[in-house]
């Protein structure tokens, strides 16, 4: 083990406990040392938000790292490929309220399969937004018509838009059916509290 260490925070903007535990194993070879390694780093829920506010919170999460690297015995060179989050672990890193309504976030955004009831309108600010119609890079204005269905609509890097709804949205499931409607009555119990506004 080449190192390990444990520590508690009192600080409300870091986990109460977080740990990392690092190892390495190493191969002799002919030309040198193959090394292999791993590490799992662990952290506590942890605020990010001044207020504390819901679904603002880092998640918890153990991240696992693998590596391996071939060294020359002389010291002269070395190469090495790493996987982080081998495990591929979902999390928050941090986020931004906005009006208690909408709540951006750092890790890449999905937009589970839905079908618009209303026509609508969006504007990427920052980002880009892919889905099943193609691409909206920033700067890119969206006209959707009524009855505009997508099955899929992502964001692999952090983006921001501005989108302007006429009427209800509704959410579906893998095999269709609807999960839920976003309407007013779902936007008033999100600003309550009472709803989890989770569209991925």
């Amino acid at each position: 083990i080449t190192w390990a260490v444990v520590w508690r925070s009192p600080t409300r903007r870091a986990g109460l406990n977080e740990a990392m535990l690092s190892t390495e194993y190493r191969l002799p070879i002919a030309s040198g040392d193959l090394v292999f390694g791993a590490s799992v780093n662990h952290q506590d829920e942890a605020q990010t938000d001044v207020f504390n506010s819901a679904r603002t919170q880092m998640h918890e999460r153990s991240l696992v790292s693998l590596s391996i690297a071939l060294e020359e015995r002389g010291g002269l060179w070395s190469l090495r490929a790493f996987v982080a989050n081998a495990t591929d672990e979902r999390y928050r890193i941090a986020a931004l309220p906005v009006a208690r309504l909408w709540n951006f976030t750092n890790f890449g955004a999905r937009f589970a399969p839905h079908r618009h009831l209303s026509n609508s309108e969006y504007y990427v600010t920052r980002g880009e937004l892919l889905y099943d119609v193609g691409s909206a890079p920033e700067g890119t204005y969206g006209y959707e018509p009524v009855g505009s269905v997508h099955t899929q609509a992502r964001c692999e890097v952090d983006t921001e838009m501005l989108f302007i709804g006429r009427g209800a949205v509704v959410f579906t499931g893998e095999a269709g059916a609807p999960r839920f409607i976003l309407d007013n009555e779902f936007l008033h119990g999100t600003t309550a509290g009472n709803i989890d506004a989770d569209i991925s």
